[in-house]
């Protein structure tokens, strides 16, 4: 063992990357930060622990730490200066240019074209979830998926929004632009048109990045506002800062807000980052479904506290499509690997509790265990805790459910729905976990059963896992379990990947 002097001439500071959605959120960076104040080190600050849930994922805690360690340290914080352009930029009317874009359609690195067949409304008409159905026909792409994988879709920005912020820039939308890249980073073509790099390629609309903010303030004239941004950006401006982001401001908006910062083309294409993907989880079943891949997703819309409406990139993007067999329409896409253990074995017993969408990966794993047991494979029991808030509007596949379960003579051997308002009193999927804790405590520790959740994050997922927690308390005292043995099987669980949480 080393001596606990053995790092006393040494001053150290940690800042920890995490996620607090994974079991051991920043253990890490917390151990690091203990075993160097074991050994005498001296911290200079405590441990920063940052979050990818956060608003500014890393950068939220990040910007709260850092000029605490440049104090404590006595540096100067960074000098304020604007550093010339990465990408040497020209533009070429489009009555006169010889430049033309490489193809119609920019695809982004790893993507591939997917033909949209179907969008199918699952929720009734008008209602205030809108959530859908949709399928892809991968039957002449070389795009493949397993069981529990997701699909990344690239959205486009819409057109009306593209044509506004080109003529408040004062550009032609048919215009080509050529860029030219000394640091071969391939973030953008060498030709593309104006029209291509607001639509297809540019998040103009998504969310600032605080560099973006700082670059701002570096090209702003009016004293002004300057000041407006440095409060936001600044420790005391921490609170208004917060409120400001609750009306989703977007980059056009904050050049709107800011007029006299008026950022040149060659910054814009540098600090306005690309349009990302955005993951859904496949609803369908390789062995089941073929060269069908189906997918479940619910508009993620929104009205900010003064009461503008909002409208999530991706979803708004799929719902404005309308696509069908004869008519196919592409999209940019790219199969992502499975986040969450699947149970090797179909004859584990399975319990999934489904949140809303979340009932897609249940769905896919659900009709891949019920097609291996038309092939003759023996069938473990499977268990559905669907929560929503109404059987009537958000109850998806709810006619396959109750034709699989079959009251208790199907497949599925439990089904749980959860409607929280259907009754006086709320129900959640929680509620229906208890109703089966002894089944629960049988599946999971006397058959070294699976627990899968899928949804929205938040309160009913951590009531869940106490539920079953509660189940192996209360279950399990003639076995020896207490609340302690409990809660550190359910841990070990998480690590051997049989509990699993597919959370967003």
């Amino acid at each position: 063992a080393l001596p606990s002097d053995w790092l006393a001439n040494t001053q150290f500071a940690v800042f920890a990357l995490g996620d607090t959605a994974y079991v051991y959120y920043n253990k890490v960076g917390k151990d690091f930060d203990d075993r160097f104040a074991e050994l005498g080190a001296q911290r200079l600050v405590p441990v920063g622990l940052a979050n990818e849930k956060d608003d500014e994922k890393w950068e939220t805690a990040w910007t709260e730490w850092v000029p605490e360690l440049y104090g404590e340290l006595q540096l100067e914080s960074p000098k304020e200066e604007l550093p010339p352009p990465t990408f040497i930029v020209k533009v070429e009317s489009h009555a006169s240019t010889s430049l033309s874009a490489e193809t119609d359609i920019v695809l982004p690195a790893g993507a591939k074209l997917v033909p949209m067949k179907k969008a199918e409304l699952l929720s009734p008409e008008g209602y205030e979830r809108d959530i859908r159905h949709f399928e892809l026909d991968l039957s002449e792409t070389s795009v493949t998926y397993n069981l529990g994988d997701s699909l990344g879709i690239w959205p486009w920005n819409k057109k009306e929004h593209v044509e506004e912020f080109v003529a408040w820039y004062k550009m032609n939308l048919h215009d080509m632009i050529s860029v030219e890249d000394p640091t071969d980073s391939e973030k953008l073509p060498s030709v593309l048109s104006v029209e291509q790099a607001f639509t297809q390629v540019l998040d103009i609309f998504g969310r600032p990045s605080r560099r973006f903010y700082e670059l701002l303030t570096l090209l702003a004239k009016d004293p002004k506002e300057v000041e407006e941004i440095k409060h936001l950006m600044s420790k005391d401006g921490k609170e208004d800062f917060k409120a400001f982001l609750k009306e989703t401001p977007n980059y056009f908006d904050l050049m709107k807000k800011w007029p006299s910062a008026q950022v040149p083309l060659d910054y814009l294409l540098e600090y306005v980052p690309l349009i990302k993907p955005r993951l859904y989880s496949i609803a369908s079943a390789p062995e089941t479904d073929g060269d069908t891949m189906q997918l479940c997703i619910v508009a993620d819309d929104w009205y900010t506290p003064s009461g503008k409406y909002c409208h999530g990139l991706t979803t708004r993007y799929l719902r404005g499509l309308a696509p069908s067999d004869k008519h196919p329409v592409p999209i940019a896409a790219r199969v992502n690997t499975a986040s969450f253990t699947l149970p090797a074995n179909p004859q584990v017993p399975m319990i999934l509790v489904a949140l809303g969408t979340g009932i897609a990966p249940c769905r896919a794993l659900i009709r891949d265990r019920i097609t291996a047991g038309e092939r003759g494979e023996a069938m473990g029991p499977m268990g559905l805790f669907f929560g929503v808030r109404n059987r009537a509007s958000e109850y998806s596949y709810g006619e396959d459910w109750d034709s699989l379960h079959d009251d208790g003579k199907g497949p599925l051997t439990v089904l749980a729905p959860a409607f929280s308002r259907d009754q006086k009193e709320k129900i959640y999927v929680q509620h229906r976990l208890q109703d089966h804790s002894a089944l629960i405590y049988d599946w999971i520790v006397k058959q070294n059963g699976y627990y899968l959740l899928c949804g929205p994050g938040g309160p009913p997922c951590a009531a869940s896992k106490q539920a079953v927690i509660d189940a192996i308390t209360e279950h399990g005292a003639a076995d020896g379990f207490t609340k302690e043995k409990a809660e550190q099987y359910v841990t070990d669980m998480q690590i051997s990947g049989r509990f699993n949480e597919e959370v967003w």
